[in-house]
């Protein structure tokens, strides 16, 4: 794995070729469970629908690896980082898991909670 694709946070004695960025591969998300999923099929927007993360876990590259639930662990004391299915990446401190599982789902037309309640979901400025 290319240096440039490993987290900023990752501990300096993590295996060489590990990453921490997993997707949801659920057949709700945007990944699907198959072979992908066409925008059409995004009827929550995808400016609201989170197929990867980043998290303190980590798995090979090359390893066709995915996680299915939103139970996700950030690394310690920084937000959980995400991207959107637009390109946009953004954080969420504290990690509120009832607005997580609705963000991994791309058709559940659930209603995201405004942001400032219970968990604050912002859009990263400067991701260095």
């Amino acid at each position: 794995m290319p240096d440039i694709f490993r987290s900023p946070y990752a501990p300096t004695d993590q295996i060489a070729g590990h990453t921490n960025m997993l997707g949801f591969a659920i057949e709700t998300g945007a990944l699907g469970t198959s072979s992908g999923e066409t925008i059409d099929r995004f009827t929550d927007g995808i400016a609201y629908t989170i197929p990867i993360v980043e998290t303190a876990d980590s798995i090979p590259w090359t390893k066709p690896l995915d996680i299915a639930e939103a139970n996700v662990k950030p690394f310690a004391d920084n937000p959980l980082r995400f991207v959107r299915a637009d390109g946009s990446v953004g954080t969420m401190s504290p990690i509120n898991p009832t607005e997580l599982e609705k963000m991994i789902t791309r058709n559940g037309h659930e209603v995201l909670a405004p942001s400032g309640s219970q968990s604050q979901v912002a859009p990263i400025l400067n991701a260095s």
